[in-house]
């Protein structure tokens, strides 16, 4: 298949998602826009909704903990709640982020906002001191954004270690567990992306 004829499969398919629910994810500074351009295609194929990247956005003002040497991720939270009230909305950024009494984090949501903020910095190889490894990279990206977004959709960690949606405290935990949902979490997430998204009749024949 050619590659014209790709972009082609994906603006017809954006076209159908323009009047459902969209998705927003925002980069705070510089994020590679080959890695933005990858998480569109493969989000988009699973959700079937119009996925928006948004304009890069500055860090947000009074986020750096000197004492620390990282960003508060609830700084993160609140700017992405200013940027979209109650719209889903995942934030990516290249600093290192913390919540709470945690050392660190991958990534949080906060569901009853429906935003999320992932961090990249400890899923590159080169954090942990491996050669850097782009598919290795953005896998680990693409697993945390699905994460995220399960969490916003309402879901809960999964006891499944395979799940998308297990719990993540090391890069270890991310490396094993799949991109993909359970069969449990699948149906959970699907029902609410159907609640947001009902099928009408003119839907159904068009």
């Amino acid at each position: 298949m050619t590659n014209v004829l790709i972009t082609q499969i994906i603006k017809i398919r954006n076209m159908a998602n323009q009047s459902l629910t969209p998705i927003y994810l925002v980069p705070f500074e510089y994020i590679e826009s080959s890695l933005l351009n990858y998480l569109v295609n493969e989000l988009n194929e699973f959700f079937r909704v119009n996925i928006v990247i948004e304009n890069k956005q500055p860090l947000p003002p009074a986020s750096y903990n000197q004492y620390r040497n990282q960003y508060r991720a609830t700084a993160f939270l609140q700017a992405l709640q200013n940027l979209h009230k109650q719209e889903k909305t995942v934030g990516i950024c290249n600093v290192d982020i913390y919540a709470s009494n945690l050392d660190f984090v991958f990534s949080i949501a906060e569901p009853s906002a429906q935003v999320a903020i992932v961090s990249l910095t400890r899923l590159r190889p080169i954090y942990y001191k491996m050669y850097q490894d782009e598919g290795v990279f953005w896998m680990r990206v693409l697993k945390e954004i699905f994460h995220a977004l399960g969490r916003i959709y309402g879901l809960e960690h999964c006891y499944r270690q395979e799940c998308v949606m297990s719990g993540s405290s090391s890069i270890m935990d991310i490396d094993i567990k799949s991109d993909r949902f359970c069969g449990d979490c699948r149906r959970l997430i699907r029902a609410a992306i159907e609640k947001e998204n009902p099928i009408t009749d003119e839907k159904k024949n068009s």
